[in-house]
């Protein structure tokens, strides 16, 4: 498949806009029009200056000495139908599209072949050029993995503290602009999102893409061409999209998520940046993970379950944070009111 027979520089233009394309604002943008909103204090444009991160001490104490956060690979995630969200929302607004849609185009989008390989845990790296200097789409096609931190909006939420609470050991980290305290490469990037609930929020990021196949596929002259990069576009936006939706049951938890992306081959020859460690969490199986580094300085709070006798957690940790020369951590207690049993 050369650029020729699809149409030419400016349908492959087009192309390379499609497969990096996020359509996770879609929502947004169909909600709220104008600039103030985008940039209000619940506005995208804010989205992730602060997030937090709920764990027990432990884990607290092994970050700030590490200076890492954990990223888990996607395919270990305790809920394991979430990967399989954005798939069977495609399949749904396909069907619901079909009577407008060129017959030749619903084939595409519902190869059995290709929604198998939608739904395999295995993606091409989006961020490399899918062209190679002999005009050859098919030829550079990096396999990559994905690896994901996960935060939340709200640090103080009953049903996280539920949750990390345990033994009253539960913290929340507040992490602030941790985006820029995070260091990437070239070949290995992390994008960060909302995650996105509701039938009607996932259905509009779907939605959006599916119109942008469409005016894609009705200009490509080539019917072989036309079936390759619709089915490319669809593979890699489908892809990278799956992991930022979640079933409507975890609405609760507000998340917004860090998601790492980094070629097979890149881990295969020890190519992870300075810093970067890999490991594998050993239970009943392998779960690999990879320690990102990050700048201490992005923590600026620590928010305390409301189960635990706050001021003697408060006096401890406010000890143990001293040691480590970090005074400028403010330590707070939950607002949750603690029940009376």
């Amino acid at each position: 498949m050369d650029i020729e027979k699809m149409g030419g520089g400016e349908i492959y233009a087009k192309y390379l806009v499609l497969m990096k394309r996020s359509y996770l604002l879609t929502p947004f943008s169909n909600k709220h029009k104008s600039a103030l909103d985008y940039y209000s204090v619940d506005g995208a444009a804010n989205w992730g200056h602060d997030i937090f991160h709920y764990c027990r001490k432990n884990i607290l104490e092994d970050i700030i000495n590490s200076k890492r956060l954990r990223f888990s690979d996607i395919r270990f995630l305790n809920d394991t139908t979430e990967f399989e969200e954005a798939v069977r929302i495609l399949r749904i607004a396909v069907e619901r599209k079909k009577s407008s849609m060129d017959k030749e185009l619903y084939d595409i989008l519902t190869d059995k072949d290709v929604l198998d390989e939608i739904k395999s845990y295995s993606q091409r790296y989006p961020f490399y050029p899918p062209i190679n200097k002999n005009r050859d789409i098919d030829a550079v096609k990096p396999i990559c993995r994905v690896y994901t931190c996960s935060f939340s909006m709200d640090g103080d939420l009953l049903s996280m503290w539920n949750y990390y609470a345990q033994r009253d050991e539960g913290v929340s980290i507040n992490f602030t602009e941790l985006k820029d305290h995070m260091k990437t490469t070239e070949k290995v990037k992390i994008i960060w999102g909302r995650i996105w609930y509701t039938e009607e929020d996932k259905s509009q990021c779907i939605e959006a893409l599916l119109e942008d196949v469409a005016t894609l596929f009705s200009e490509i002259p080539d019917k072989k061409c036309r079936e390759e990069m619709v089915q490319e576009v669809l593979i890699s936006t489908i892809n990278n999209m799956r992991v930022f939706m979640k079933h409507e049951k975890y609405k609760t938890e507000e998340e917004y998520r860090a998601v790492l992306i980094v070629p097979e081959e890149v881990i295969d020859n020890n190519g992870l940046p300075d810093g970067y460690t890999q490991g594998y969490k050993q239970r009943n199986i392998d779960k690999p993970y990879i320690d990102v580094p990050f700048d201490l300085k992005s923590i600026t709070n620590i928010i305390i379950n409301p189960y635990g006798d706050f001021d003697s957690i408060n006096a401890d940790m406010e000890d143990w944070l001293q040691k480590q020369n970090l005074n400028d951590i403010r330590i707070w207690k939950s607002n949750i009111p603690m029940r009376k049993y």
